[in-house]
Formats: C-alpha cells, sequence, structure tokens
C-alpha cells in the first residue's frame, strides 16, 4: 500500500476536515492551530499525530506514513488486554481501519485522548534546578515497569517522546504513548514491528530485532531510570551531554558500543555506590550477545542495608522503663538487671543477623529460582508453539503428499495411455513417409516440367517488357497529376480550416463583446460622467484570465497539471461544468498551490456565482498572500454581487502588492465614482 505523506495527511486535517475525518468520534472536529498559523502535528518514524478538537475534548488522531504488519489484528488484542488489566499507564484508543480519507482514498488511524504532559528531555530541562524531582520521577518510573513485568507487557519502544510526566508540584504522573511496538501474552511469538531508538536500545536489538516477548524493555528500563538517578545527583551532567544526541538523555548508541571508552560511563563511576553498582551493571548488558540474557529492574537494583539499632537505643529504653520504680529496687538488683538485659541483646543481636544473613540468601535463591521458572516456562511456551506449528505443518505435508501421489498415479495411467497413441502415430507415420517418397518423385517431374516452361515464359517476358515501356511513360504523367491534386486538396483544406478558426474568433469576439458592453452598463451607472469639464470615464474593467501550471511541473504534481490542462480547454470551450470539476479534482490533488484555488474562481466568476468564485480567490490568497490579480478578481465577484465596498478592499489589497497594477487602479476608480 502506498501512504499518504505527512503533508498529504496535514492538508486534508487542515483544510477538509468534514471531508476527511471519517471516524464519528471525530466528526465536526478541526485540528489544533500552532502559533504560526500551522497545523500543529507530531511526526515519528511510522506515523504523524494531529491534537483534533471536538466540543470541550481533546483527541489524539494518530496516521500511519508507513504500514505496520496485521495492525487491526494486533490493536485488537492489544486493547483487549489492556482493558482486562486496566493500568493507569496506560490511554484509552480506538483503531479504525477507514478513519481518514485522503486523495479520495480511505486509510486506517488509531484515535485516543489527548495526553497534556512534558516529554523526558522537556522535564529534565525543565527541573534543572530541583534535581530532586528526578529521584521521585526514578521511583514512579521503577514502580511502573515492575507492575508491567508482573502482567507480562513491554512497550517495546520506551523513549523520550514515548513517556509523557504530569507534574503538579513534588507530584509526578507517567503516561505511555504509541503502541506500535507493544507487547501483550496474545501476541507471543510475533515478529517485532518496532526496534526502537538507538539511544536506548542494546547494539543487537537495532541490528537484527527477532520476537516480540516481555523482556524487550529491559535495557531501555535501565537507561532510563539510570539516567534520572544519575541526574538527581549531578545535574551538571545534562549540560554536557544535552546536545550529544536529540532524542537520548545521557547516553547515545556510541557509548552503548564501546563502554569502556565513553565518557559517561567514566564520569557515573565518581558518583554515589548504587549508581556506580547499576552504572557497572548496564556495562555488562552492552557486552550481552542477547537481550534474553539480560534482567529486569527490579532484579538488578541495590539493596538497602539492615542496619541494627545503636545500643543507646537499648539504654534509654532500659532507662525509661525502671524511672518510675527506681525507689522500690536496690542498686545491686538494677546492676545486675542490666547485665542480664544488655546479655539478651546481644545474644538477640547476633540471632537477628544470623536471621537476616540466611533471608538474603533465602531471598536471592528464591528470585534466581524464579527467574529461571519464568525462562523455563517461556521457553515452555515457545516449544509449545513450536510443536503446535510443526503438527500443523506435518499435517499440511500430509495433505500435499497424498494429493501428490494421486496426481503421479493418474500421470502414470495417461502415460501409458499416450505411449499406445505413441505407437499407433508411429504407424501412421510410416504410412505417410511411403506417400512422401511417391509425392517426391512427382515433384521432380513437375520440376522438369517447369523449366521447359520458365524459358518460354522468359521470351513472353521480353515481348510485354517492350510493350510495357510506353505505358510506364504514361503512368509518370498520370502520378506527376496526382501529386498535384493532392497538393490542391491540401490547400483546400487549409484554408477551410483557417475559415473554421475565423468563425470561431468571430464568435468570441461576439461573445467578448457582449461581456464589455455588459461591463459598459456597470461603468455607465457607476457614474462615468464629466464633471467641470474633467473626464471621470476609466478604460473598461476586465477579469484577470486563467494561469496556465505546465512552467511549474517541477512543483505541481503530474496529475494537478493534466486537470489544470483540461479545465483550461473546457473553459475554451464554454463548458464550465467539465471545468470545474477538471479545477475542483486539481485542487484535491494539491492544496498549497494557489493557481489552482484561482482558476476554480475564475470559472465560478465567469458563470456568475460570485459566492464560490469569492471563496476559491480567498483559498488562492491563503496560499500565496502576493497574488494580486486574485485580489483583483475577488473585487470583481463583490461587485458582481452589489458589494461595492468590499469590492474596493480587495482592490486596494491588489494594489498594496503592485501600486502600477493598471487594472487595479481603473477598477478602483470606477466604484469610487459609484460612490459619488
Amino acid at each position: 500500500m502506498q501512504w499518504p505523506s505527512p503533508a498529504a495527511y496535514t492538508a486534508a486535517v487542515r483544510f477538509y476536515p468534514h471531508l476527511s475525518l471519517q471516524d464519528p468520534k471525530l466528526k465536526g472536529g478541526k485540528v489544533k492551530m500552532g502559533r504560526d498559523k500551522f497545523a500543529l502535528s507530531y511526526a515519528g518514524g511510522f506515523s504523524i499525530v494531529f491534537p483534533i478538537d471536538v466540543g470541550s475534548e481533546t483527541f489524539a488522531l494518530r496516521c500511519w506514513t508507513k504500514g505496520v504488519d496485521d495492525a487491526q489484528v494486533r490493536y485488537e488484542k492489544i486493547s483487549d488486554y489492556l482493558l482486562q488489566v486496566s493500568l493507569p499507564w496506560f490511554v484509552d484508543f480506538r483503531y479504525e481501519p477507514e478513519g481518514i480519507k485522503v486523495m479520495r482514498e480511505m486509510y486506517p488511524i488509531t484515535c485516543m485522548e489527548w495526553v497534556d504532559g512534558e516529554t523526558l528531555r522537556d522535564f529534565i530541562g525543565k527541573n534543572l534546578q530541583t534535581p530532586n524531582i528526578f529521584r521521585i520521577v526514578a521511583g514512579e518510573f521503577q514502580k511502573m515497569v515492575a507492575t508491567l513485568h508482573d502482567h507480562q507487557i513491554s512497550h517495546g519502544d520506551l523513549q523520550d517522546g514515548n513517556i509523557l510526566i504530569k507534574q503538579n508540584g513534588t507530584n509526578v504522573e507517567i503516561k505511555l504513548i504509541d503502541y506500535d511496538g507493544l507487547f501483550v501474552p496474545t501476541l507471543q511469538g510475533q515478529p517485532e514491528q518496532i526496534v526502537g531508538l538507538p539511544e536506548y536500545q542494546h547494539p543487537t536489538r537495532m541490528v537484527s530485532g527477532g520476537q516480540a516477548n516481555e523482556k524487550v524493555d529491559y535495557f531501555s528500563e535501565l537507561v532510563i531510570y539510570l539516567s534520572f538517578l544519575s541526574l538527581a545527583e549531578k545535574p551538571e551532567l545534562w549540560n554536557r551531554v544535552k546536545d550529544k544526541t536529540e532524542r537520548g538523555l545521557l547516553f547515545s548508541k556510541e557509548d552503548f558500543e564501546n563502554p569502556d571508552q565513553s565518557d559517561i560511563f567514566q564520569q557515573l563511576t565518581n558518583l554515589s555506590p548504587d549508581v556506580q553498582q547499576l552504572t557497572a551493571t548496564l556495562k555488562d548488558f552492552c557486552a550481552k550477545t542477547s537481550i534474553d540474557q539480560l534482567k529486569p529492574l527490579e532484579a538488578i537494583l541495590p539493596k538497602p542495608d539492615a542496619n541494627p539499632p545503636p545500643i543507646i537505643n537499648l539504654w534509654q529504653y532500659i532507662v525509661g522503663t525502671l524511672k518510675g520504680s527506681w525507689h522500690s529496687v536496690t542498686i545491686g538488683t538494677l546492676g545486675l538487671g542490666l547485665v542480664i538485659c544488655f546479655l539478651a541483646f546481644l545474644i538477640q543481636m547476633d540471632a537477628k543477623d544470623i536471621s537476616l544473613s540466611q533471608n538474603a540468601v533465602l531471598t536471592k535463591q528464591i528470585a534466581q529460582r524464579e527467574l529461571e521458572i519464568q525462562g523455563l516456562t517461556s521457553s515452555i511456551q515457545t516449544l509449545e508453539n513450536t510443536n503446535e506449528e510443526l503438527n500443523r505443518v506435518n499435517g499440511e505435508l500430509k495433505k500435499e503428499l497424498t494429493s501428490r501421489n494421486s496426481v503421479i498415479n493418474t500421470t502414470s495411467e495417461n502415460m501409458a495411455s499416450l505411449q499406445n497413441q505413441l505407437n499407433k502415430q508411429k504407424d501412421k507415420n510410416q504410412v505417410l513417409q511411403n506417400q512422401l517418397v511417391e509425392k517426391n518423385t512427382e515433384i521432380r517431374q513437375l520440376q522438369n516440367d517447369n523449366a521447359v516452361a520458365h524459358s518460354e515464359n522468359r521470351a513472353l517476358q521480353n515481348q510485354i517488357d517492350t510493350s510495357n515501356q510506353g505505358t510506364a511513360d504514361q503512368n509518370a504523367t498520370i502520378r506527376r497529376l496526382q501529386r498535384e491534386e493532392t497538393k490542391t486538396l491540401a490547400e483546400n483544406q487549409r484554408l477551410q480550416d483557417q475559415n473554421q478558426n475565423l468563425i470561431r474568433q468571430n464568435q468570441r469576439l461576439r461573445e467578448e463583446k457582449k461581456s464589455l458592453q455588459s461591463q459598459l452598463i456597470i461603468v455607465k451607472q457607476s457614474g462615468s460622467s464629466k464633471e467641470s469639464g474633467n473626464d471621470r470615464s476609466v478604460d473598461l474593467v476586465l477579469p484577470e484570465p486563467l494561469k496556465q501550471v505546465d512552467e511549474y511541473r517541477d512543483e505541481v504534481p503530474l496529475a494537478s497539471v493534466k486537470y489544470t490542462n483540461h479545465g483550461i480547454e473546457a473553459f475554451k470551450l464554454k463548458d464550465y461544468d467539465n471545468a470545474v470539476d477538471f479545477f475542483r479534482d486539481a485542487v484535491q490533488v494539491d492544496l498549497t498551490f494557489a493557481k489552482t484555488h484561482y482558476n476554480l474562481g475564475c470559472v465560478y466568476l465567469e458563470i456568475r456565482e460570485y459566492d464560490k468564485a469569492i471563496k476559491a480567490f480567498g483559498e488562492a490568497v491563503a496560499v500565496n498572500s502576493d497574488f494580486k490579480e486574485a485580489y483583483y478578481n475577488s473585487g470583481l465577484a463583490h461587485l458582481g454581487k452589489g458589494a461595492r465596498q468590499a469590492a474596493k478592499s480587495s482592490v486596494k489589497l491588489a494594489l498594496r502588492i503592485d501600486k502600477n497594477y493598471q487594472r487595479a487602479r481603473n477598477l478602483l476608480t470606477t466604484i469610487e465614482n459609484a460612490q459619488r
């Protein structure tokens, strides 16, 4: 499928939203406009997104500029699973297979609620003076990815533009957008559609891609989490690396390919132990040959130290307990109690340390077993899927083998039948061979007879040649007369064509005379009389003609040039209905070429549909604000409606572009005389 360009989508939603937007929820909507009065849009590698206002709501209209295989099936499975798990980091969306019409063709879209938030890079640049917020973002991000892992979900393209952050003081909310590469369990085994950006992805994934699975985010999760944690400790890192890439955070593609020579890897080794540990893990990840060898973020985070409470706390506890009964015990009893309590405390702390150590070992073993179980589960699922596929292929091969055997049997029978027919044919051929020998003998006899006849014919030919010489001279004379007659007929035809052209020119001049007479009446009504000996009459005002576009072939699509030429020919033949249709087609092909709108307006002006003419000329000057002929003809259309003030304004705009524009000066004089 040939997908529309971003410019074609922009023109469709900017100028003809009532025709292009087919999705019921977007009907009547309008694209948001930027400060430069152009339609707002956000382009990516596979699509372009427009914010569409429908009443008080805003939706994100996402249109593809490149194809994504089985998009409808993928989005249906993704939508069903996200509705089932209902996680707060995703937004509701719908896939519409025929959601937008561009150049008379229907194309799919996705429509989702618009999320007002900042991209990762914008958020970092805005909060460099309050770096503690980066630690909060890191915590929220870690909580999000841990939950996604629990539900076997991966985004597939975690990066700056696909993660939006909404901030309210120290509270942050994360939203994920762009679900082309999203993985849910029902998509297990399907090929990856998106491999992400090199500033966030493992080098082997950028080279080969692979099958979609829940592990594809492990690398980019660590990159993003480590970047925010490092900026929380040392925000000045941002000013050193922000210009290194247009889309990355602290790291670039080259850092992942050669971490030992990377400056940012070296700088992070000077920060806190937690950052150092995660930096070493990321460096180890870069050396892995497959993303299947990576671990999720929650499995590699530094473990907090379990520090026992200080002894001074125990002493304060004992003193507080005994303070109320101090006078009821002796000093000796108090000392003995303190010794006993202290010994009990030491025993308890030793037991606690042993327990904590054992718990840490068990926790690590459990985590390792869970990872092994997850790997085995994934492998079993893959093997089951492979087994099912092999069984299906085996069944198809059995059917194919049975069919081939049947064909072979049928072919064998046919070959036996053909062999019998071949033997019969050989017998017939032998009979024919004998007959051929007899015929050859007869032919040789006939050849001898022909030789004798040929000698006789040669003698007769000599006699005929002598007779034909006189006839040839007569034929030459006849051919000369025929050539002269042909020239005379061609000259007559040329004169007839000239006569026809003169008749058509005469007809056109008569029609122009009628048009001039009508305009003369306008001029006379506008007060072209003489006052105080000064003649106020001016030259007759005429519309500016249509514009040819052949000279703009390098700038205008070939289809637009073709429709424009057909429209001009129809206009010359006064076939105004077809002229309108051709010029409309030219406008649909290229909305950004002012002369196509102008030509359509000229046809409406000629047939006195002044409102439509004014609208078409308005579209022309919206594209090209220096189009003086469009302003001039618009003034004639306003004058045809009787709107003299509007006509006067249009003519003044033409004169503002070219103060020596004589036709506009004449028309302005006519209007001003009429107003007097």
